[in-house]
């Protein structure tokens, strides 16, 4: 900073009437500019006008050389140079241009941070467009005057640490003349300067090189060999083609802040151990202070770096001090088992001090007096060099001392160690004296914890009329008015209305032993209305007569709102519960049943409503995972399952509705439907399932019988149709011919038609009325064959048939087959009326086998059953056909014919 006194008055003199004009300018908006010298009026301003606002600094730049000026400068500061060089145009006050040269240096606080700008600008006339040498300006004036008024040391460095430019106050540092350091190479004067230490001063190429600026600290030797801790700054400035011109460096000294800030992190350090000291009084019984005295002496000891910490008590006779607690230093011998029972005699002068509540302190034990004969037998006995006693007293009478030694070396104790030291024994005095009087300690506790609480709550004192005669700074604060102003006010001037009448009643409770009232009410603040609660403990005098009453009161406007909002919550809760109660008796009524499942194998129930009892579960079952949801699905139903809860995940789908079959807990199988929905999270990943299920059984089973009823009708619709057309429509053929081959066709037209009646009446008379036993179907339909084809002959019919049942649209033309092939076989394969025909159906996985064999003639080898001109055989192959299956013939032994299928 530049600092213009009285005694500079010569040189800002000399400023003014030279060419250099002394600026000095914020980087923020405009440059306001806090300082600018006389002579700006060359320019044709007055230093009024920039002072007062009335012009910046940005104004009076060429406006087609301002961004660049500005530009430039703003990346000077963003690369934290120390200074830099610009070359523009000012207009001026008549509007002429002016070409000026600006060297400035940029201002940082202790932070960092960019606090302004200063420097010099010179107007460059055509006659002076050759500039010299800039390593040779920095000699000139306005760098002694600038640099030369600040304490900070400022030199300039060219390469090879040859000195550029440096100010008065590094001169100073090394104890050399400024002059002859200028412009020399540091390793020529480097022997002539010591014991001052020249590391610190010299650069280094990769600063030429590397262009960075470097902030060090470092502890340096003066000329007069002290050393000092020095902020050092070297920042490259470049030219105007950004090469580095040379180093401009820096040091601030900081010895002091730097010891200051010790000093205060060990007074800090010292203030928290009296502290912990204090906080562990609080809560130490009598049966555990000797553990709290020897911890206290452990840390006070080896923060002061003493030799001994130890703690005399006067006995009870107040004759003899006994060595009660005792820590000393690795290395120091104790001496608690030898410092039993010293009479007082032997130490009078030291206990005549005590008693006058000084500390005793002796740097030097060497410089005690020649008559103290008892204190220097004490002193050479235990091998002191220095010594510091503190009275503790008890009933403003000295019980004992808290004493430290040094057996090396003399010491003088500091002043705040002494201080803090009074706390401690006094801290230790309150402990013994809660060994003495129980009552007396809790006072005391109590008077400590309301100091220190008091120091966050909001106090304040009135008298008996009801004046404020105290107020804390927190009171007035949220006051809003200064301390001042408040007392003498009464103390209802401040309480809200309302509570005016309610807060008298209660301060008329301090009239009352124990002399203390609760308080609540609220005040008026700057914030509104808040309450507050607290106790109010009266003043008194010595005759017991209330002096003043204090109240401690601490604000409680949001425990006053969560009280407000708890009792609405729950009333709020109670409603909730009450229609919890209320749902859940509903549901567990009803016979729908809640769940929730996370997405895990086997679909782990978190939680399902009681009623899930009606299938013989608890809820228990479930949640303690002894049964998964999974373990209660039908197996055949339970793919279908997986696969419904996967096509919704993958096509994101909000849920679905299936119905499957359970097992209830004694294993009978019901019916459910459920309705689930999915829940998903921010990934869009299904993270677990809510729905309801209910019992369908009874539902599915009146369904079926429905089904039956409808599937009856149809079966008894079509039989009656069907068989009363053909029925007719044979008997009016039949009675027109007596041939017996058209007879025959008749016959076989018949036995067609009752294949299919057959089919309906088994379909009738089966269970579920939608699927036909096939080998009851295959006994009847070859019985009929028997009766209408084999009289008078012996021809036997072998059935082997696998239980199987077949939908109505599959065994109507099986049967028709088996009719057409066996009916053949009776008619033409045995000749001489004796033969076997053998019937085989066999159920395999997804397919069925019908094999019709006899034992006769065989067909003729000629023949080709697949194109034959026989009606019966076109069926078949027809047929075959239109239940998708194949056709085998066999002719190695008779007839046989193998047919291969599946269901329709």
């Amino acid at each position: 900073m530049i600092n213009i006194t009285s005694d500079s008055k010569n040189e800002m003199e000399h400023l003014n009437n030279s060419p250099f004009i002394l600026i000095k300018w914020r980087t923020v908006d405009e440059w306001p500019v806090d300082f600018v010298s006389e002579n700006i009026t060359r320019f044709g301003y007055n230093v009024k006008d920039f002072t007062t606002g009335y012009l910046n600094y940005t104004d009076i730049i060429c406006s087609e050389d301002r961004n660049r000026v500005k530009s430039a400068v703003f990346q000077y500061c963003r690369n934290k140079a120390e200074s830099f060089s610009l070359r523009y145009r000012i207009v001026s006050g008549s509007g002429q241009f002016h070409l000026v040269e600006k060297k400035a240096h940029i201002m940082y606080d202790s932070y960092g941070s960019i606090t302004g700008i200063q420097g010099i600008i010179t107007e460059i006339k055509p006659s002076d467009t050759e500039i010299s040498d800039t390593r040779h300006k920095r000699k000139e004036e306005p760098f002694e005057f600038l640099s030369d008024h600040i304490d900070t040391q400022v030199w300039y460095l060219e390469k090879e640490n040859k000195y550029g430019a440096v100010n008065q106050a590094h001169a100073d540092f090394l104890g050399f003349p400024k002059k002859e350091l200028e412009y020399r190479y540091i390793d020529e004067i480097e022997n002539t300067i010591e014991p001052a230490s020249t590391d610190f001063i010299k650069g280094s190429n990769r600063l030429f090189s590397n262009k960075i600026r470097v902030k060090t600290q470092n502890w340096v030797q003066n000329k007069k060999g002290e050393y000092r801790l020095l902020s050092i700054t070297k920042s490259p400035k470049l030219d105007e083609n950004g090469n580095v011109e040379c180093i401009v460096c820096s040091a601030d000294d900081i010895t002091d802040q730097k010891k200051a800030e010790i000093a205060l992190k060990k007074r800090d350090d010292f203030k928290n151990i009296v502290l912990e000291i204090m906080a562990k009084s609080f809560i130490s019984d009598n049966e555990r202070t000797d553990t709290l005295f020897q911890q206290a002496l452990s840390q006070i000891g080896m923060f002061l770096r003493a030799d001994r910490c130890y703690i005399y008590m006067l006995s009870d006779s107040g004759a003899f001090l006994n060595n009660t607690n005792e820590w000393f230093a690795e290395g120091v011998d104790s001496q608690i088992k030898s410092l039993q029972n010293i009479p007082l005699s032997s130490v009078r002068n030291f206990w005549g001090h005590l008693t006058t509540f000084k500390e005793v302190s002796l740097p030097d034990t060497d410089q005690l007096p020649s008559d103290a004969i008892g204190e220097q037998e004490y002193i050479s006995f235990q091998k002191i060099k220095s010594l510091l006693w503190l009275p503790i007293t008890i009933k403003n009478q000295v019980a004992g001392v808290l004493g430290i030694d040094s057996v090396y070396m003399p010491r003088r104790w500091k002043r705040e160690e002494v201080t803090d030291l009074r706390l401690v024994a006094d801290i230790i005095s309150g402990i013994i004296a809660r060994r003495i009087s129980d009552k007396k300690l809790k006072k005391s506790e109590e008077r400590i914890r309301g100091i220190l609480e008091s120091q966050k709550d909001f106090i304040f004192r009135i008298n008996t009329k009801g004046d404020l005669t105290y107020v804390n700074d927190a009171m007035c604060k949220i006051l809003g008015s200064k301390r001042k102003n408040l007392l003498g006010q009464k103390i209802t001037s401040i309480i809200y209305e309302k509570d005016r009448n309610k807060l008298i009643q209660e301060l008329e409770g301090i009239y009352i032993l124990p002399y203390r009232t609760e308080i609540e009410h609220r005040i008026k603040t700057i914030y509104g209305l808040r309450w507050f609660e607290g106790e109010c403990y009266a003043i008194r005098n010595e005759n017991n007569e209330i002096l003043e009453i204090q109240a401690v009161t601490r604000d409680i406007t949001n425990k006053k709102l969560s009280e407000r909002a708890l009792k609405l919550y729950a009333k709020e809760l109670e409603k909730s519960n009450k229609i919890k109660q209320e749902m859940e008796e509903v549901v567990n009524s009803s016979p729908v049943v809640i769940f929730k499942w996370i997405m895990e194998k086997g679909r782990q129930i978190r939680f399902v409503s009681d009623n899930i009892e009606q299938f013989g579960y608890t809820a228990e079952d479930f949640i303690s995972k002894k049964v998964m949801f999974n373990d209660i699905i039908h197996p055949d139903d339970l793919q279908d399952s997986y696969r419904r809860i996967k096509e919704c995940i993958d096509e994101n789908q909000t849920g679905y509705t299936a119905e499957y079959r359970i097992f209830t807990k004694d294993k009978k199988i019901r019916w459910i439907v459920e309705k689930t929905f999915m829940r998903y999270d921010q990934k869009k990943s299904a993270t677990y399932l809510q729905g309801i299920i209910f019992d369908i059984t009874d539902r599915k089973r009146l369904s079926e019988a429905r089904k039956k009823e409808i599937l009856l009708k149809e079966v008894h619709h079509r039989v009656k149709n069907n068989l009363q057309v053909i029925a007719s429509l044979l008997n009016l053929q039949s009675r027109n011919f007596k041939d017996k081959q058209i007879q025959a066709a008749f016959r076989d037209s018949q036995s067609r038609v009752r294949s299919m009646a057959l089919a309906h009446e088994e379909l009738y008379e089966s269970k579920d009325l939608a699927t036909i036993d096939i080998a009851d179907y295959i006994q009847n339909l070859t019985n009929y064959l028997l009766s209408l084809y084999s009289l008078n002959r012996n021809i036997d019919i072998s059935i082997n048939a696998d239980n199987a049942y077949l939908n109505v649209d599959t065994t109507v033309p099986l049967g028709l087959i088996l009719n057409e092939l066996a009916s053949n076989s009776l008619k033409y394969a045995f000749p001489d009326g004796n033969g076997l025909i053998s019937i085989v159906f066999k159920n395999y996985t997804n397919q069925y086998h019908l094999e019709v064999h006899d034992n006769g003639v065989g067909l003729p080898e000629d023949i080709d059953f697949k194109n034959t001109k026989s009606l019966g055989l076109k069926i078949v192959n027809m047929l075959v056909e239109q239940i998708s299956g194949t056709i085998e013939l066999d002719q190695t032994e008779g007839t046989k014919y193998v047919i291969r299928f599946k269901e329709i």
